[in-house]
């Protein structure tokens, strides 16, 4: 039903764009979750994200490899659903609007959801109201159970749904070093933090 209602999706302009609204793909019971920016021209065409015969896809999966995982053992989705011509960055005001309308109740439905990893300053800004990746990245935030509520370093102004405990892991976009040679070293700081990240997930069970 939330696949369906997702490409059926006509609540914006960004659809004029799109061949296809894209929703997220993974089991609904992993505990690790990956959301990116929004679809490029390839996951736009074949209707799922971070699709590895992009580029950025094929970053991703280098990036699980690493901490011995594969695709279907994460759920990949992005803040905005639509690709946008040019295949520009999406405003802070559409990624609000398409997380509070679908990413928000996607990730909810997540019933094992531990880890969720935000790709990019999109992902940031929208689940977090925070600017700056490099600042963030590869720095991992601990999000502590005070009953059904959790405490993280989230602007006032967004309602944070989730439950705790949680560790929420930024990082760079997968693109960012593609197009960014000079970024390489802070990709590869992410690899290694979610490395550690997952192996700390696996240790706790």
């Amino acid at each position: 039903m939330f696949k369906t209602e997702v490409r059926a999706c006509r609540r914006c302009s960004l659809c004029c764009d799109t061949i296809q609204p894209v929703p997220g793909r993974g089991p609904r019971r992993s505990r690790i979750a990956i959301v990116g920016r929004n679809p490029g021209g390839t996951e736009n065409r074949l209707g799922f994200p971070f699709n590895p015969e992009a580029p950025a896809g094929a970053e991703l999966a280098q990036m699980l490899a690493a901490a011995g995982l594969q695709r279907r053992d994460v759920y990949l989705t992005n803040v905005v659903k639509c690709f946008i011509h040019g295949n520009q960055a999406p405003t802070s005001l559409e990624c609000a609007f398409c997380a509070r309308m679908w990413l928000w109740n996607e990730l909810a439905a997540l019933p094992r959801l531990k880890l969720l990893v935000l790709c990019g300053n999109e992902a940031l800004g929208a689940l977090l109201g925070l600017t700056g990746i490099q600042r963030w990245h590869a720095k991992p935030l601990y999000v502590a159970a005070q009953g059904d509520e959790a405490t993280l370093p989230v602007r006032g102004d967004i309602e944070w749904p989730l439950t705790a405990p949680l560790r929420v892991l930024p990082i760079l976009h997968p693109a960012a070093a593609l197009r960014r040679p000079e970024l390489r070293a802070l990709a590869e700081q992410d690899v290694a933090a979610f490395y550690d990240e997952v192996a700390a997930l696996e240790s706790a069970t």
